[in-house]
């Protein structure tokens, strides 16, 4: 058999009640958690990683800048410390995401040394826009704001390429590459 083991990854005084968060695990064993989080009523993505299999995890480190809103992130991971993470965004619109009159897009960041606190992050905003408006978060409580669902994806394939596919509010299907330069 397997055993089981749940172990605390971050607490806060924040509201995360659009946390969704999702693992990772790097080609070096090392696990990451990302998730989003309100913090002066500004929807932020961070992520954490943890190289003793969970038992220790680093201080949450921030994708997304203070000036934006962004969530519903989805991590992968590739090589040792590379990982890349795609989420909604409102560049250039802080506030709270089922308040926001903003335009929303999917977002992408690509880190390197992912696995230390002062990683390297490329980010690319996607020009379509997936959304314009609130985003409601409540999930099956949402009456309104809720047509992006949690459909967001994101891989990066063995040549580095990085895939991202989401859904916007007319239910119309997106695909991005990020090819290496």
């Amino acid at each position: 058999g397997q055993t089981i083991k749940a172990v605390h990854v971050h607490s806060t005084d924040n509201s995360t009640s659009n946390i969704f968060a999702v693992p990772a695990v790097d080609a070096a064993g090392t696990v990451y958690v990302t998730w989003a989080e309100t913090q002066t009523k500004t929807s932020r993505v961070r992520y954490s990683f943890s190289s003793d299999h969970g038992t220790t995890w680093s201080r949450p480190v921030d994708v997304t800048a203070t000036t934006d809103s962004a969530l519903l992130p989805w991590i992968a991971a590739a090589g040792a410390g590379e990982v890349v993470l795609a989420y909604y965004i409102s560049p250039g619109t802080p506030g709270d995401p089922g308040a926001l009159a903003g335009f929303w897009h999917a977002g992408v960041s690509h880190v390197t040394n992912a696995n230390s606190i002062a990683p390297s992050l490329q980010h690319y905003v996607a020009n379509q826009t997936a959304k314009h408006g609130a985003i409601c978060v409540n999930g099956s409580g949402c009456t309104a704001d809720r047509e992006l669902g949690d459909y967001l994806g994101v891989h990066m394939s063995a040549d580095r390429r990085i895939h991202v596919a989401w859904s916007d509010e007319s239910y119309d299907a997106h695909w991005l590459l990020l090819e290496p330069s």
